[in-house]
């Protein structure tokens, strides 16, 4: 098994981990009980410590502050989705050793 094999396969379980964690805390909600469902997704920016607006005013080009805020706004467990879908990827085209 390849490095991105594995990276890719730790990728994936990060990911179960997150939506997992997600579903079990919406079920819980926010009172400890099941009466109120409300599902809030962990986003990257989360992870990071919070999305600062100020720091993408730097950015000038037309449309490049609203794809930054999306990206830094999807749902954590889609990019390790995607990291893991990446790397599984690159090892399937990668040259052959």
């Amino acid at each position: 098994m390849s490095g991105l094999t594995k990276l890719g396969i730790l990728f994936f379980g990060a990911g179960v981990l997150v939506l997992g964690y997600q579903g079990i805390s919406t079920l819980m909600g926010p009172t400890g009980a099941a009466e109120d469902f409300a599902w809030e997704n962990l986003s990257l920016a989360d992870a990071l410590g919070g999305l600062n607006l100020e720091s993408l005013d730097n950015f000038s080009l037309l449309g490049i502050q609203e794809i930054m805020k999306y990206l830094l706004e999807a749902p954590l467990f889609i990019w390790l989705f995607a990291m893991s879908f990446l790397c599984f990827l690159m090892h399937a085209f990668a040259p052959k050793s």
